[in-house]
């Protein structure tokens, strides 16, 4: 009996050092530039129409280009309409899609492969881009890539500003301490998918681009992504000179300490580059205020706030 209690002891010690090991064990930096060509889309189902790369182009270099970067399992119509209000004030516009988005199997797996690092090397080949569209570029992410333009904002000085809407740098309720731990472990776990609506499951109400689950790893690696911002926030000022944080008071899925963590960080090295706002409550704006098919959307009410003050804290307008 005893013996055998001395191996099922060995076998639970054995497990939590794994799990510890899988929670507290570094994971390789992010690479920047690009780690490679594209992700490639080789033998995906095909692209669904108009769910490609959107570039609304004036034909000629335009004084500030606006680069969009839409959530994680949604697709560029999903900026479409805002764009096209900034490409009305005489910039040119370009909303790349991110690699594994907007196919037509809304079931497809392929957004299994889709990670920070792939989403933070197509937002880098999309400012290089930019800047042969425009002599001053923004960069707007929401949501997931919210983070990614946090990272911008930390680290591309040829990015004129940059605009973190609703950033992901960890799920409301989530206490800081286990965000990393967390992180860790669930990229490190075997990948798999959860719903966004686990009643309605594939019959996701909104936008019918929408994918109705997303991967653990795609969610995993970007806070990752999110801890380097703020270990690189610690140490240097953002290299953007402009940024603006937008949120909304009724926004359920971000935990907005580490928001306004990462605005204090920012403040202190960098005084008066960052310019926040927050919608009240009062006005239940959801976590996706860009998509004008969500549920509960309110575009009319949000876009001319969004576009007053990016435009605004933007050096010389559009």
């Amino acid at each position: 009996m005893r013996r055998a209690l001395r191996i099922l002891a060995g076998l639970i010690l054995s497990a939590v050092l794994a799990l510890l090991a899988l929670m507290f064990w570094p994971v390789p930096p992010f690479q920047s530039p690009p780690s490679g060509d594209r992700a490639p889309d080789a033998g995906s189902p095909e692209i669904r129409p108009g769910s490609g790369t959107i570039e609304m182009n004036h034909g000629r270099v335009t004084d500030r280009v606006y680069v969009l970067l839409h959530g994680v399992t949604n697709s560029p119509v999903q900026f479409r309409d805002f764009g096209k209000r900034l490409f009305d004030t005489g910039a040119n516009v370009f909303i790349p899609r991110m690699p594994f988005h907007g196919y037509r199997d809304r079931m497809t797996d392929a957004q299994r492969l889709f990670t920070a690092q792939v989403m933070l090397d197509e937002a880098n080949r999309a400012i290089d881009h930019a800047k042969t569209l425009g002599r001053k570029v923004t960069v707007v992410g929401l949501s997931v890539n919210g983070t990614t333009a946090a990272w911008v904002a930390q680290n591309r000085p040829d990015v004129e500003q940059a605009v973190l809407l609703a950033p992901l740098f960890a799920p409301a309720g989530l206490p800081d301490w286990l965000v990393g731990p967390l992180a860790r472990l669930f990229s490190r776990l075997p990948n798999f998918f959860v719903w966004w609506d686990a009643d309605a499951k594939e019959n996701l109400a909104g936008n019918p681009e929408v994918y109705p689950r997303f991967a653990t790893h795609s969610m995993a690696t970007t806070l990752l992504l999110g801890l380097e911002v703020f270990r690189q926030a610690r140490q240097t000022p953002p290299a953007v000179p402009r940024i603006v944080v937008i949120t909304s008071a009724a926004d359920r899925a971000i935990n907005y300490p580490e928001v306004a963590e990462l605005i204090r960080l920012w403040e202190k090295s960098a005084p008066g580059a960052v310019k926040a706002y927050q919608f009240p409550a009062e006005m239940k704006v959801p976590h996706d205020f860009i998509d004008p098919q969500q549920p509960d959307q309110q575009v009319e009410r949000v876009y001319p706030v969004l576009l007053e003050i990016i435009r605004s804290s933007g050096a010389g307008g559009s």
